[in-house]
This record gives C-alpha cells, structure tokens and sequence, in this order.
C-alpha cells in the first residue's frame, strides 16, 4: 500500500500492519452551536478525556484556539478529529444509543433488509416518541411482520422437538413485540 505523506512524497506501508492505522479523507464540516456531533471512533480528547464511538454531542460553543466546546464541557481540538454530524444514522450504527424521539424511515423498497427485528431496533431507540416514514404503508405493515429468522419447514425436519418448541416460542415473542411496536407507532406513520 502507498501512502501519500505530502503532496509528491509517497511512502510503502506493508498491508500486514493495516490494523494499526485508519485510512480517512479529510472533509470540511460547517459546524454551528446547536449542532450534534457523532464521534466514529474511541478517542480521546487533548485533555485525555473518553469519546466514544457512536456518542453524540451537542456543540455549546468554540474556544479561542479553535477547539469545539460540547454541552458536557469537553473540548475538541486537532487530536480528536474523528467525527461527523450527528443527526442522522443507521440502526444499526444507533444500537445501544436512546434518544427521546425518533424519525424512521422505511421503503417498500428496502426489501430483505425490511422485517420484523430492523423495525424493533430502529424504533426501540426512541425513548418517547417515533415518526415513521414509508411510502407503501400496506407494504410495510406486511414486510415488519416478517422475520428474519423465519426458515423453511425442512429445516425442521430434523430438529429435535424441545429445540422447534424453544424457537417456536422465542418466534410467538417476536410477534407480540413487533405487534405492540406497530399498534405504537401506526398513529405516527405518515405516507401513501
């Protein structure tokens, strides 16, 4: 692998030494006071304090230096430069994180990637609140109610019975959960 060091100096790095170092791109951020930051890694602050990958944090203001003052005092400066806008992600990069509301949005189009368990992460974040956006939403009553874990009858053909009854339970789970998450939320759809 070459890396670019300065413009026109190129140096090797063997690709067996990869997990010691991360490839980004620098890109300019407009950061305002108000906006939310997600950090993209563990790191930590030039003052030594804890950043989690995936937290997010509210901009309060800016230091005289040029540091970015957060809502919980922290400051980022060059030494934390691993971040983005923290107002949108995926679900799966939201796991473990609660907000208060939530806007989820889910197409008909989203296919295998639309079922039973993505619906349950993604609206199981907010902690009073959820707005779903769809643009089908027959489509999508019917694909949330599927899940991923549903297999074909021959896979049971030699399972033993108590392990078709424990999945045949945990499934009846997935069911009521997905079932009290819809009747939730189904007066906060909004589509065709």
């Amino acid at each position: 692998m070459l890396l670019e060091t300065a413009p026109g100096q190129v140096q090797a790095i063997p690709v067996p030494r990869s997990e010691t170092f991360t490839i980004c791109q620098e890109s300019h951020l407009d950061i305002r006071v108000g906006d939310q930051l997600r950090m993209l890694r563990n790191q930590k602050t030039g003052a030594g304090r804890a950043l989690s990958n995936g937290s997010v944090y509210r901009v309060e203001g800016f230091t005289s230096e040029g540091g970015i003052l957060l809502h919980n005092g922290m400051i980022l400066d060059e030494k934390t430069p691993f971040f983005k806008y923290g107002w949108v992600s995926t679900s799966l990069s939201a796991q473990s994180i609660t907000t208060d509301h939530v806007l989820i949005n889910m197409s008909d189009r989203s296919g295998l990637a639309l079922n039973a368990e993505q619906l349950y992460v993604s609206a199981s974040r907010g902690r009073s609140g959820i707005d779903l956006y769809t643009n089908d939403k027959k489509a999508l009553e019917r694909l949330s109610n599927r899940s991923s874990t549903d297999r074909p009858a021959s896979d049971f053909w030699k399972l033993p019975l108590p392990a078709l009854r424990l999945w045949r339970r945990q499934r009846a789970q997935r069911q009521d959960t997905q079932k009290t998450l819809w009747e939730r939320s189904k007066h906060h759809v909004f589509g065709r």
